[in-house]
């Protein structure tokens, strides 16, 4: 008797003796491939068993998200009634080759037909049966079952609670520029005068420059004692002085 996938599980110490007898009871009752009751179950996740399974088939698994955004062109490769009786989706094409979704990459027979009909050599590649389900439903009109449905709708829900929240960026700070030369000057002008509108600050300093420059001269002279001036000249000369010119001249010089 081969070893199964429980025992595999079970080996592993990804499960537990009593996970095993129930996962069991689980697929006599419902159905289905044994990871789809292990997932239904909550004991193994459908990442981790995807990937447990890869590991020991040596298949690659494919994520959920990749497997529902495969593009129409590669759906067309696989005929509808094919891909139902075998449950596969083919996920991308490499010239002769055609890599294909299983839920079961080792069941042999099932590649075999798919690559005689077909004409291409198929690569299989691994994913839950629960996520294949959804897949055949997307691509295909399959009709999921509604265990199925609630299966995906509480991983979904998993999936959203353990992402993180996105981080709330704390709100930009504007830098402060430096004031300009005409804001600095008007900053002082407000500062040194505020009663004084800016348009009329340099015609009132000029004033009050005028002012207390004629105040301070008024109180200069009022605190300085008089001295006699002389009196004014007219630019006339007295006779005297005229005749006293008139005879020096017409004198002459002592030498001649």
């Amino acid at each position: 008797m081969g070893i199964t996938l429980l025992d595999m599980l079970q080996n592993a110490g990804l499960i537990t003796r009593e996970q095993f007898d129930e996962a069991l009871k689980n697929r006599v009752l419902y159905g289905g491939k044994i990871g789809t009751s292990l997932i239904e179950l909550g004991y193994v996740r459908e990442d981790d068993l995807a990937r447990f399974l890869s590991s020991k088939l040596a298949v690659p698994f494919i994520a959920a998200e990749r497997l529902l955004a495969i593009s129409a062109e590669t759906i067309q490769l696989i005929p509808r009634d094919l891909a139902l009786t075998y449950r596969v989706i083919p996920l991308h094409r490499d010239k002769k080759r055609l890599y294909l979704v299983m839920a079961d990459p080792a069941d042999l027979k099932a590649i075999d037909e798919i690559s005689f009909i077909t004409g291409f050599i198929v690569k299989p590649v691994i994913a839950p049966e629960v996520r294949l389900i959804q897949a055949l439903g997307k691509y295909y009109g399959f009709e999921v079952d509604h265990r199925y449905q609630q299966i995906i709708g509480r991983i979904e829900q998993e999936k959203s609670a353990a992402r993180p929240a996105p981080a709330v960026a704390p709100p930009r700070q504007r830098r402060k520029r430096p004031p300009s030369r005409r804001q600095s000057r008007s900053r002082k002008l407000s500062w040194t005068s505020p009663s004084i509108p800016r348009k009329n600050w340099k015609k009132s300093s000029s004033l009050a420059r005028r002012k207390n420059g004629s105040s301070w001269s008024a109180a200069t002279r009022s605190t300085m004692s008089p001295t006699p001036l002389p009196g004014p000249r007219t630019g006339k000369k007295s006779p005297a002085s005229s005749s006293t010119t008139w005879a020096r001249s017409s004198s002459g010089s002592p030498c001649s």
